[in-house]
């Protein structure tokens, strides 16, 4: 019998009543594997390849509790977009006003304030999205983050405010962000199910980058505004973080797509603790142990960390410099189409993925859109070099849309390799990675001072290339990989 939302539902040997109040199920045989079944590879089930434009929407048509977390995403991040523009205004302003010499200074005080806790609780908070409800955790770290922005704004109006309210701010908003990150991106495959899940991560990703679009550009308007300014900023903040809040209530706490009943035939949906989970141990580690026992998860991973630390940096903190060297000092105008350019790219290279289906060969097309994301950057330098502004502006677009693609395809591949089990201590590790870029921005703007920034993009886009061929040379089984939605878990049981 089919769902309203599209899937088939097991009715074997349950009551009509139980049955109806069941939203979504999936069809498995009558078998009920072991744990142990978890540590085995087992064959890709054959399986049709959807990819065309119109499954594009697939995951946000079919389940309705993704609706609600993907909307309420366009809120939340549309929220950090616009704090993070804020935030760091204000915070030139206050440092230029505490000591104008060590104004560059203290702005990256500030910045480095978020992503310190970022890199400490990560992987903590990766502990707790797998102890708890996933959707409770996402709910109280986003409040908090609301009250945080009602705080400054307080402190904005009433004429109070300071820079060190800001690393403080910085420091609680990265600590609430450390237990939010992995609850968040490991409650999205349990509200997707298994089937869904790239189309849901590339629509998740798409909705990031367009509010990488809208809200800088929101925030400086409204700064700009006399009666707005950055306290109304951080309101309409507080605002977007309570829209979000509301849509994640009318989330099931324990909610799965791929029902418990019928772990025998989905994927996930196991309600046992998992042997993977007991070799892996208890412990905050646990998580970096998992990975070390499997080889393709521990690529993976690899693959989207060394890249991103590269190419990261030359899409955001390096584009200023750009701009000043391609169009002199009358560059705001210009900076603002840059960040256009590679905001529209990354947001095609979602929807790019999202327009797939399930690709098999998964691993290999990653490696072909790392190729043109390290040549694209390498582009970005030559047009710099040769000052060239609409070469850069189609630079930057084919970049943001190669490393958005790049990086919807490795999460996705992550899920893959990993045990349900241990979702939120992976994406615990993962979200790490993030923490990192600001503090690989200080070597990179240090090499652009040295060598210049043209050479700077161009010796980034090498790296990538380079590391790319190395994964796909010396890592053939990698390359080779096929996915489907069985999983293939990797994992030594001699752990």
């Amino acid at each position: 019998m089919k769902t309203p939302e599209g899937r088939e539902e097991h009715s074997a040997g349950r009551s009509s009543a139980s049955a109806s109040a069941t939203e979504t199920r999936t069809e498995a045989p009558n078998r009920n594997p072991p744990p142990a079944a978890v540590l085995e590879m087992i064959p890709p089930d054959a399986r049709e390849n959807r990819g065309n434009w119109r499954d594009m929407f697939a995951s946000l048509a079919k389940h309705r509790y993704f609706r609600f977390l993907w909307i309420g995403t366009l809120g939340s991040f549309t929220a950090m977009q616009m704090q993070q523009v804020a935030k760091s205004n204000l915070g030139y302003e206050l440092a230029r006003e505490t000591s104008p010499e060590l104004a560059a200074t203290l702005l990256g005080v500030v910045s480095v304030s978020m992503a310190l806790p970022m890199l400490l609780f990560s992987m903590l908070g990766g502990v707790a999205a797998d102890r708890w409800p996933k959707r409770n955790i996402v709910i109280t770290s986003q409040a908090l983050m609301c009250m945080l922005s009602l705080t400054v704004a307080a402190l904005i109006f009433l004429d109070l405010i300071n820079l060190w309210h800001l690393v403080v701010a910085g420091l609680v908003q990265g600590t609430a962000f450390a237990f939010n990150g992995p609850a968040r991106q490991s409650l999205l495959p349990q509200l997707t199910g298994a089937q869904d899940m790239t189309n849901g991560i590339a629509l998740n990703n798409a909705g990031m980058s367009a509010t990488r679009v809208a809200g800088p550009a929101l925030a400086g308007m409204l700064i700009a505004v006399p009666l707005v300014g950055f306290g109304g900023v951080f309101l309409v903040v507080a605002a977007c973080y309570i829209w979000a809040l509301v849509l994640l209530l009318r989330i099931p706490a324990r909610y799965r797509a791929d029902d418990a009943e019928d772990a025998a035939g989905g994927r996930w949906g196991r309600n046992y603790r998992s042997d993977a989970e007991t070799a892996a141990g208890e412990g905050i580690f646990s998580g970096f142990r998992y990975i070390k026992a499997s080889p393709i998860l521990l690529t993976a991973m690899i693959m989207g960390t060394v890249p991103m630390l590269f190419g990261m940096p030359i899409a955001s903190l390096l584009m200023p410099v750009f701009a000043r060297a391609l169009l002199g000092d009358h560059y705001s105008a210009g900076l603002g189409l840059m960040f256009t350019a590679a905001g529209v790219g990354a947001l095609a290279g979602s929807f790019y993925v999202a327009s797939l289906g399930d690709v098999k060969r998964r691993a290999l097309l990653q490696l072909i859109i790392g190729l043109l994301w390290g040549v694209s950057l390498c582009a970005i330098g030559l047009g710099v070099q040769i000052v060239s502004f609409p070469f850069v502006l189609v630079a930057l677009a084919v970049s943001g849309f190669a490393g958005s693609a790049f990086g919807v395809l490795n999460q996705t591949l992550v899920f893959d390799a990993t045990d349900p089990a241990l979702f939120g201590r992976i994406m615990g590790v993962y979200m790490m990675s993030f923490s990192l870029f600001p503090l690989v921005s200080l070597p990179a703007g240090f090499a652009a001072d040295q060598i210049g920034a043209p050479l700077t993009a161009a010796g980034s886009g090498v790296i990538v290339v380079a590391f790319i061929l190395a994964v796909a040379l010396l890592n053939p089984s990698f390359r080779k990989l096929e996915t489907s939605t069985t999983p293939r878990w990797d994992l030594n049981p001699d752990l």
